[in-house]
């Protein structure tokens, strides 16, 4: 998938200061990130995702550092030592973790979800005279197969559809966001510049 001159995708990224697990469920669900701290884990994504906009093919203490400096604002103990890599093993779990995520495939998923929503409306908004055909006498009669086929889509549907709804707006932590800038990711220049 090209993405260069897509939006930006950011996958669970931050919102106006909430917690990341508060504002996506799925990471509060798993256990890398359950026992952390907000900020931990906000560290961990930093450092660890993809889609921060700390660049994840730089050095491991630049990233550190970037994510310290950001993250730990009041806590200036904290920043020098997460800034030199001195933190718990459940942080570098969850570095890990978040590193593994691709935001590619969630996008992909994410259009792939729309589209089979979209889809199902399709499916059954079906004209009532679909259902009718002409015998070989040239007269009017119910297709009740075809009835039935339709009864049990619509059927189906109805059972997919909480789950379907619940991918939508969960939205498989993905946000797309236009793209503002090209090459190097703000955050690495100002700290190159440094």
């Amino acid at each position: 998938m090209d993405i260069e001159n897509e939006d930006t995708i950011f996958l669970f990224g931050p919102k106006n200061g909430k917690s990341l697990k508060k504002s996506y469920p799925e990471l509060a669900s798993q256990k890398e990130f359950k026992e952390l701290t907000n900020e931990d884990l906000l560290f961990a994504w930093y450092v660890g995702n993809p889609s921060s906009p700390i660049d994840p093919n730089l050095d491991i203490m630049f990233r550190n550092s970037s994510a310290a400096t950001i993250v730990f604002t009041k806590d200036s103990s904290k920043k020098l030592n997460y800034s030199k890599g001195e933190y718990s093993d459940e942080v570098k779990v969850a570095i890990d973790k978040m590193s593994k995520y691709s935001p590619d495939a969630r996008l992909v998923s994410k259009r792939m979800v729309q589209a089979m929503f979209q889809n199902f409306q399709k499916m059954v908004n079906v004209n009532p005279n679909e259902f009718i055909s002409m015998d070989k006498d040239g007269n009017a009669t119910q297709d009740w197969t075809a009835k039935k086929q339709y009864i049990d889509s619509c059927t189906k549907i109805s059972e997919a559809l909480p789950g379907l709804i619940k991918q939508i707006e969960e939205g498989f932590g993905i946000e797309e966001k236009k793209n503002t800038s090209e090459g190097t990711k703000a955050i690495d220049k100002f700290h190159q510049d440094k």
